[in-house]
């Protein structure tokens, strides 16, 4: 008698065992039945470590990150991604300050 989840299993044993146990029988090697007592402890001991819960996994703690950059794919896709999001020359002119040096704004499109 075993739970259901594990009866599938227990059937599989006991006929794997059964058929031995028949060849033994059949070829007469075992007069006193020695042979069957050997197999059903076989079968008990199996279903016993079946039935066991599985062991708990221990968790790892992960590795400390390296703190140096990672490398980047370079290549075709690379270069059209950079290219892509590359800042403009007309941002790049608009981006510059020159100090010292006034500038003019413009507002609104009034000449004042």
């Amino acid at each position: 008698s075993s739970p259901g989840e594990f009866k599938k299993k227990a059937v599989k044993l006991v006929s794997a065992k059964c058929s031995l146990a028949a060849r033994v029988d059949a070829s007469n090697e075992s007069p006193f039945g020695d042979v069957g007592g050997r197999l059903k402890e076989k079968i008990e001991e199996a279903l016993a470590k079946v039935m066991e819960p599985p062991p708990h996994k221990k968790h790892k703690a992960l590795p400390v990150p390296d703190e140096k950059p990672k490398k980047k794919r370079g290549g075709k896709r690379a270069r059209a991604i950079k290219e892509k999001y590359a800042q403009s020359e007309m941002l790049k002119q608009a981006n510059r300050i020159q100090f010292g040096v006034q500038e003019e704004e413009v507002f609104g499109g009034t000449d004042e």
